[in-house]
């Protein structure tokens, strides 16, 4: 297509708030593996972005039905007065703040603010990305969530990672993973028989009752 052709693309508006590209990519990145891929739902393909006035922060959601992903970051926001959320094309917005992960400043212009065209915009110091946004909104999921639990316990992700894999292998289609957490800091992980069980030593946890058992889909659990 001739470049005269080609369709005028739309003022990006100004810019919602303003945040590093390495700030706004970690918590994309932390939130897209629940992202869903049914089309038959589009709204579930999204990720949320939410302004919170009073906190002066960025929340970001997705969820596929089985998991449901939330970071919270702070920004600097320029031209918002009240409360906003819009919904991004999961893996377009992803695929755009890895572009700009470098960016020392990004200015994010959030779909349905003032000047907006509906559209996403991304800029740093030498482009400009825009993206189309979602109808629709995702659950609310601060009614998901318990405001206390009972059991708590924390494992350090590398040999966290290192024990679920080995025994995903295992697990048959649909099969969870048992993770056994005791009082004596030990996490113990089977799937199948227990001739395939991985242990991790030095875990912190705080149990009430005694030994805790719980069950997750590997792939989940490893993502």
């Amino acid at each position: 297509m001739p470049i005269e052709e080609y369709p005028q693309l739309p003022e990006p508006g100004p810019a919602s708030g303003t945040l590093s590209g390495g700030t706004l990519t970690e918590a994309v990145s932390q939130v897209a593996c629940a992202v869903s891929n049914d089309s038959a739902v589009p709204s579930l393909a999204g990720i949320s972005l939410r302004h919170d006035q009073d906190a002066d922060t960025l929340t970001l959601t997705a969820t596929d039905r089985y998991r449901f992903a939330v970071r919270t970051i702070a920004w600097k926001h320029c031209n918002l007065d009240a409360d906003h959320t819009a919904l991004a094309f999961g893996k377009g917005l992803l695929d755009t703040v890895k572009a700009a992960a470098d960016a020392a400043t990004l200015n994010l212009t959030l779909a349905g603010t003032p000047g907006a065209s509906g559209l996403f915009s991304l800029r740093d110091a030498h482009h400009t990305t825009t993206l189309r946004a979602l109808e629709g909104a995702l659950p609310a999921y601060n009614s998901l969530f318990p405001d206390e639990f009972a059991h708590t316990a924390t494992v350090d992700i590398a040999p966290l990672k290192e024990a679920v894999q080995p025994v995903a292998v295992v697990a048959t289609r649909n099969t969870p993973v048992r993770l056994t957490f005791t009082t004596d800091g030990t996490l113990v992980l089977e799937a199948g028989t227990s001739d395939e069980a991985q242990a991790i030593d030095n875990v912190t946890t705080a149990l009430e009752g005694g030994d805790l058992n719980i069950a997750f889909n590997p792939g989940f659990l490893i993502d």
